[in-house]
């Protein structure tokens, strides 16, 4: 069973130490990670790549619906949390979103030039901005990354990843194979359909 490495381990200190944080809020973290092997085991890739320090919760009644990365301190700044110390499906759907976004982050496409240039952070404020803007998407974001595809033969999510368009300046496509929605370095933001991500457990 997969548990978090030693930079996961890391992070979550980091968000336990913060101020004004309860010891539930702490707690309900580390139950919905504990719950989601593939999540976790994601995760612990992306710590011990540099990319994922810490966490932190959003402003007080201003919190992502989603949450949302900063590419710069590599924090995932949290949605505003149930209530309780227990694993939540909330919590869970925008931990994978957050994942997705986190492997977005550090990802490359191709320009119009076949040059290979890296995803920026203002393509993944945009993609994010895009989803946090409107509740009715993000629900709709939340659901397809946690639910199973069962027109598939492995198990894998609607929704498992987001890569940008390469070698083109507008329009987006979706890869149903793949699950991957693909919006274009200058429309970095989701389709109706889902992006790839994860596998499920």
């Amino acid at each position: 069973m997969a548990s978090a490495n030693t930079q996961l381990q890391a992070a979550l200190a980091q968000f336990a130490g913060q101020p004004g944080l309860s010891a539930d809020q702490v707690s309900q973290l580390r139950a919905t990670l504990a719950a989601n092997q593939d999540l976790i085991q994601r995760l612990n890739n992306e710590a011990a790549n540099g990319h994922l320090p810490g966490f932190a919760l959003g402003a007080s009644g201003s919190e992502p619906l989603t949450g949302s990365y900063e590419k710069s301190t590599g924090v995932i700044t949290l949605p505003a949390l149930d209530p309780g110390s227990g694993r939540s499906t909330d919590l869970r759907a925008a931990l994978r979103l957050q994942e997705m976004s986190v492997r977005f982050a550090h990802s490359t496409y191709l320009d119009a030039n076949q040059q290979s240039q890296p995803v920026t952070q203002n393509m993944v404020t945009n993609l994010q901005a895009t989803i946090n803007g409107s509740p009715a998407l993000a629900r709709e974001m939340k659901t397809a990354v946690t639910t199973v595809d069962t027109s598939e033969r492995q198990p894998h999510m609607l929704l498992e990843n987001f890569a940008p368009l390469s070698g083109t300046v507008a329009g987006r496509t979706f890869n149903p194979a793949s699950k991957q929605d693909e919006p274009s370095p200058n429309n970095a933001c989701p389709a109706a359909k889902p992006v790839q991500s994860d596998q499920c457990q």
